[in-house]
């Protein structure tokens, strides 16, 4: 999955710092440019893609989102010249849903999603 780091575009000229996306296992993504870029740490670390994206559209923060999520928010840009960042999905099964029609479409979603 491809990242981004975004922000609200009205609030672009005027950012008052960033926010740190952790996943739902406690893992960090390198997320260094945003403490970077504001030479301070994260004013707030959030768990979950859309309390971030729900943080953004509200307050004049960064934050890092898939690409894919944000597209789908006309009211967000990515900042200009921030790095792109990639993580893993990982999806498993157990051997008897196979043939779950709806893990099937899953799973063949996925395939479709174009790979960079």
């Amino acid at each position: 999955t491809e990242y981004g780091i975004f922000a609200r575009t009205d609030f672009l000229s005027n950012l008052q710092g960033w926010a740190e996306l952790i996943d739902e296992t406690g893992g960090k993504m390198d997320q260094s440019y945003l403490q970077n870029h504001f030479d301070q740490p994260a004013r707030l670390a959030l768990q979950g893609l859309n309390i971030a994206l729900n943080t953004i559209q509200e307050l004049p923060y960064m934050v890092m989102q898939p690409r894919s999520l944000a597209a789908q928010h006309p009211e967000l840009s990515e900042v200009p010249n921030s790095p792109v960042s990639y993580d893993d999905v990982w999806l498993s099964i157990h051997e008897s849903r196979r043939s779950n029609l709806l893990i099937r479409s899953i799973f063949n979603w996925l395939d479709d999603i174009p790979k960079s």
